[in-house]
């Protein structure tokens, strides 16, 4: 063998290439992750309108739909099951109407169901409470403002699918509909805490709350360009 003064540290050497290799081969793989991450956060404006909506949509249909039995009871509705059951099937029409109607861009299409389930919770923030005399029009107008309010909350669901993956690149996607989907609980869990402190004798502010959220994220969803 070599008996040169390089000799005996030839191997040492040896060692040392393929360790930086493997390094940078390693350091390589995490910028390549990073940098996927970050890919996620420079849409960062599309990013936060698309929280937002989820956010929103999960807060008005989560806290209405759990607190419909008790809002039957304060505005004196009678029939509250059979109401609950027709409340169940407007979500059927909702489905249709956003198959059917593809008229426009999916952000404007959403952009439209959200304002029309903004203009609903205002109808049900027109709501009173019986005061004394429950055979007026006061249960119709509640039990046909919820179910309207169903149709097209399930038409925001349905349109909504077809928007908030579209912005992120297929690697991306499943990491950003895991967030969304996070901000998506978050509204529902606050709703809870919200609505059920408004049911009682608030039904103008439990309804009003979510309107102002399902409008601002109307006009959030203006703003969402999609890939062609």
């Amino acid at each position: 063998g070599p008996t040169g003064p390089t000799g005996p540290h030839r191997p040492s050497l040896c060692f040392r290439v393929v360790q930086e290799a493997n390094d940078g081969v390693i350091r390589a793989i995490e910028e390549r992750s990073m940098s996927g991450r970050l890919q996620l956060l420079r849409p960062m404006d599309v990013v936060l309108r698309l929280a937002a909506i989820c956010f929103s949509i999960a807060f008005a249909w989560y806290g209405l739909s759990t607190w419909l039995l008790q809002l039957f009871q304060e505005v004196g509705l009678k029939h509250r099951y059979i109401t609950a059951i027709a409340y169940a099937l407007s979500g059927v029409p909702g489905c249709v109407l956003a198959i059917l109607l593809r008229c426009m861009e999916p952000p404007k299409l959403l952009a439209f169901w959200l304002l029309l389930t903004a203009l609903s919770c205002l109808s049900i923030s027109l709501i009173k409470r019986p005061s004394g005399d429950d055979s007026g029009p006061r249960p119709f107008f509640a039990a046909l403002c919820v179910c309207l309010f169903n149709s097209v909350a399930t038409a925001v669901f349905n349109v909504l699918t077809t928007v908030w993956g579209a912005p992120f690149s297929a690697s991306l996607r499943p990491f950003a509909l895991g967030t969304l989907s996070v901000c998506m609980r978050l509204g529902s869990i606050v709703a809870q805490f919200v609505d059920g402190a408004l049911v009682h004798g608030h039904i103008s502010e439990m309804a009003l709350v979510p309107a102002v959220l399902l409008g601002m994220s109307a006009v959030a969803c203006w703003g969402i360009i999609l890939p062609k």
